[in-house]
This record gives structure tokens, sequence and C-alpha cells, in this order.
């Protein structure tokens, strides 16, 4: 007789089955969750380069506009600019494979921790709704209809303006052009070593900080023609390596960022024989893209002042309006000697006390290499001490920028 009795082996078949179906739900959850994290992970990473990218470009618009010269970066033109960069940069880095959107909401101002006008902030964040694979498909079985996760981020930057700081100070791609410190265009305070001439930088502060306003204000736009006499014109030539004096070094400084070109609150630099008819003309053509085809700015009207692209802008299309780059933006030094120069480097060993950021209009075409210019930005060292090289390393801003442009920890 046929025995129809089940055979253990069977109910473990079954068993079987059972712990291979749920052990590969079980799989299948886990690399679904596995994908989502890994997204989001790599989502997050998007949003913050594109966080930072937005912010740093915002925090340029206060070093172009002469803001933290003047300690007034709070004006709506300024923060209105700072916002357009701020957003064009954030639609330039992707977040998932989709620009970045940023809007004027999701950009602010914080004051600064120290509360020192001169160091503006700006706050940018980025988010956006990233699909997920295992999160919405359990919010779906659940009855829910979360289909994605929003992933966030938040970036501050600082134009760091040293004046009235003790920390040391000092920036790179200096131009070989030595501006003593003497303004002829205003009425004082006077500097008794000027013959009668005004302070730039005075008592580690800058003397006039307003905008100039045609004459009746301070020195952020004030015209600057750079030519060989240091009293009272406005500037020596100098040199880098203190004993070069070849006309080709020196055009090369002017066109270039040389690695020398580094200076520090407390530096010493040396002046160079001749006044360089011709390499000045040539580097500055060069640096500029003039003749013609270099970028303008307006100083018609109160900062932040636009710049519009030249023809011969690298980085944007010409006629381009409120760029925040620009090879006519150049820093220089200022040194705290007494107006006179000796005519070679001999006897011309000079302190820097500050820098001043120039926006160089044009090499006139005239027989002496006149270089045209408007002052943008004045950073004047500490007169304590601690910020003539002292102290440890300096503070250094970046590339051609004058003012440091850092970020930093978010308040």
């Amino acid at each position: 007789m046929k025995n129809n009795r089940q055979h253990p082996r069977d109910k473990q078949r079954g068993a079987t089955l059972l712990l291979a179906a749920a052990s590969l739900l079980l799989l299948l959850a886990m690399a679904g969750f596995a994908i989502d994290a890994l997204t989001l992970y790599v989502s997050r990473t998007d949003a913050q380069r594109a966080a930072d990218a937005a912010a740093l470009a915002g925090a340029k618009i206060f070093v172009s506009s002469g803001c933290t010269t003047s300690a007034n970066c709070t004006a709506g033109s300024t923060q209105t600019l700072v916002k357009q960069a701020a957003e064009g940069a954030g639609a330039q880095n992707k977040v998932f494979g989709q620009y970045a959107s940023i809007a004027d909401s999701d950009i602010t101002f914080p004051a600064s921790p120290t509360g020192d006008l001169h160091d503006p902030m700006v706050q940018v964040k980025v988010h956006r709704v990233i699909p997920t694979l295992f999160i919405g498909a359990l919010s779906r079985m659940l009855g829910g209809n979360v289909s994605g996760i929003t992933v966030a981020a938040t970036a501050t930057a600082e134009a760091f303006n040293p004046t009235g700081s003790n920390l040391p100070f000092g920036t790179g791609c200096i131009k070989p052009w030595l501006m003593p410190n003497c303004d002829q265009n205003q009425p004082g305070p006077v500097n008794p070593a000027c013959g009668g001439q005004a302070y730039l930088i005075q008592n580690g502060q800058i003397a006039n900080p307003t905008w100039w306003n045609g004459g009746k204000g301070g020195v952020i736009g004030e015209p600057w023609t750079l030519h060989i006499n240091p009293t009272p014109s406005q500037y020596d030539d100098i040199s880098f390596t203190g004993s070069s004096s070849s006309g080709q070094v020196y055009k090369n400084e002017i066109e270039t960022c040389a690695p020398e070109a580094t200076l520090a609150c407390g530096s010493t630099v040396y002046t160079i024989t001749g006044n360089k008819v011709g390499p000045t003309k040539q580097g500055v053509n060069n640096l500029i893209g003039g003749p013609n085809g270099q970028d303008t700015m307006n100083y018609n009207n109160a900062p932040p002042f636009q710049i519009t692209a030249g023809s011969n802008n690298p980085y944007y299309s010409p006629g381009t309006v409120g760029i925040s780059q620009s090879t006519s933006l150049v820093t220089v030094p200022v040194f705290g000697g007494n107006g006179q120069l000796c005519p070679g480097n001999s006897c011309a060993q000079q302190t820097v006390i500050g820098f001043m950021q120039l926006f160089i209009d044009q090499a006139s075409s005239g027989s002496k290499d006149l270089v045209d210019a408007h002052i943008v930005n004045i950073a004047a060292c500490s007169s304590s001490g601690n910020g003539n090289g002292n102290g440890g390393p300096p503070v250094t801003g970046g590339g051609a920028t004058l003012i440091p442009v850092r970020l930093v920890r978010n308040p």
C-alpha cells in the first residue's frame, strides 16, 4: 500500500523558499537604501560646492565695489549686485544633474562676528529635492506621496579688509609701482612729509575713506595718474628682487602675477633706476587688453562701481555689465617714507604700510608713459605693529585680489 505521508524534507523546502524570498527582499531594500544614501551624499556635496561658489562670487562684489574701504557694504545697491553675482555663480553649478537655483531669499548678509564693518559677509543657501528609490517606494507602500528628500547646504564668505585689525596681512600679484603716503587731491589731514599734501593712511586708518563724488568726498573713485616722480605724482618703479632694474623684468611684473610679487605689511621694497618708458606702456596694454578693448568702470555714481567687459576680456562677453573679474584691477603697495625717493635702488629702501587697489583705465599715448587709473580700495596696515609682518603668517588674498575673500564658518 502506498504511503501518502508528507516527508519532513518537503516542509524544509517550503521554509527555505520563504527564507530565500525574505532575504532577497531584504537585500533589495539594503541595495535601495545604499543607492539612496550615496545619491544623497553626492547631491549634498554638489549643493555645498554650489553654495561655496555662490558665496565667494557674492563676496568678490564687496571687493570690486570699494565698500570695504568706506565700511558701507550694507547699501541696498551693493547687496543687489552681490545677490546677482551669487545667483549667477549658482546657475553654473549642478546639483544632481540640474543647475542650482538660488533665489534672493536664499541670500542673507550676517554681521561680522567682530562687528567690523570693513569685513562684510554674505551667506548663501542651496536646497533641492532629490528623488530617492527606497524611501520613495516605502512611502508609496505606506500610502504617502514622498518621492524624495531635500538636501541643503549653506556657505558664508567674508571680504576681509585688515584696516583697524591687528592681524598680520599681506597680498600677492603686486604690480611694480610704489605709492607714497601722499594725496594731492585731498585737503587733509596734511602729511608734513608730503609737502602739504594729505595722508592716504594715518595711524593705521584710511584718512579719507568716502566716495570721491567729483572731488567733494574721499578717495574711493578718486582719479590717480601714475608716472615716475613720487611727489607730487603718484608712484615710483620698484623691484621685487632687490637689485634688478631690467626693463624686461619690470614689464613682465606688470603683465603677470610673478611668484616673487608678494608683500606683507612691514615688507621692504626697493626702487629701480629709470622711468622705463616703453616697458610701462607695453606691460599695461598687455595686461588690460589695450589700447582698445580693455574693461571700463563707471565712477560717476556712488559705489558699488560697475565694471563693463571690453572686447578683450577673457572671462565675459563684450558689453557685459557688473562683472566681478577684470585684469584692470591691480594692487600696489603704499610706503610710509618721507615722500621723496632716491633715484636708484641703492638708497631707496622703503617699508610697506598699506596697499591700494586701482582700476587701470588706460596707458596714456604721451611720451611719459602715464597710466590713468582710479582708486577702488585701500587697506591700511596696523599701527600697533602686530599687522606689520609679526605674529605669524599673514592673511592674504588669492590671485590679484587685494581684499582677501574667504569662506568662514557659518554664524
